[in-house]
């Protein structure tokens, strides 16, 4: 409802406001605010600190909709005291695909955008570890579909076909069919 929005908009606002001031970081770094809602950007805003945007998809669009109806209404809560809205400027941006750049540029009017891909160029193969040392990761985030855990799964399926073991440690919480279905994954293949 609009009132559920408006009351996670105010409390993520207050909360980045207040970590901003009990932190009194020297950059503030913001990724996907998909699902979580404008407030820390309004809050990024307001502090006036120095800040940059990763994309790694087009999060903005599930806030800023096209059309003259959205406009207005973010036009009104701009105005309407305890209400969060208003412009705010995304950038500077690191895009982690080279083909987002000017995309970014056009969608969201930023003017200083940076390609840094996510990951790393994996070392020599002289230099690889010990795969056979005891090896572990972590899946920290939202257990759904759209964050990926099944191809986690999928890929510690192949490395065991491969004979390597990687113990994966997974928290979060989520969707408890997609859970059940990875639960499901992990007994079937005897992961």
């Amino acid at each position: 409802s609009y009132l559920q929005k408006w009351q996670t908009e105010k409390k993520n606002y207050t909360l980045t406001l207040d970590m901003i001031q009990a932190f009194k970081p020297d950059l503030i770094y913001l990724w996907n605010q998909r699902l979580i809602s404008l407030g820390p950007v309004y809050a990024v805003e307001k502090s006036k600190l120095p800040k940059v945007y990763e994309f790694g998809d087009f999060w903005p669009d599930s806030y800023l909709k096209p059309g003259l109806t959205p406009w207005i209404r973010r036009k009104i809560k701009e105005r309407i005291p305890g209400l969060h809205g208003g412009a705010f400027k995304l950038d500077p941006v690191i895009s982690v695909a080279r083909w987002m750049g000017p995309e970014i540029q056009s969608k969201y009017h930023s003017q200083k955008v940076a390609y840094i891909p996510n990951g790393v160029a994996l070392p020599s193969q002289k230099t690889l570890p010990n795969w056979n040392a005891p090896l572990k990761a972590l899946f920290l985030g939202r257990i759904d579909p759209e964050k990926g855990l099944h191809l986690a799964l999928e890929a510690l399926l192949q490395l065991k076909e491969q004979g390597q073991i990687l113990n994966l440690t997974v928290a979060g919480k989520g969707q408890s069919a997609y859970l059940d279905f990875c639960q499901q994954f992990v007994s079937a293949h005897g992961l």
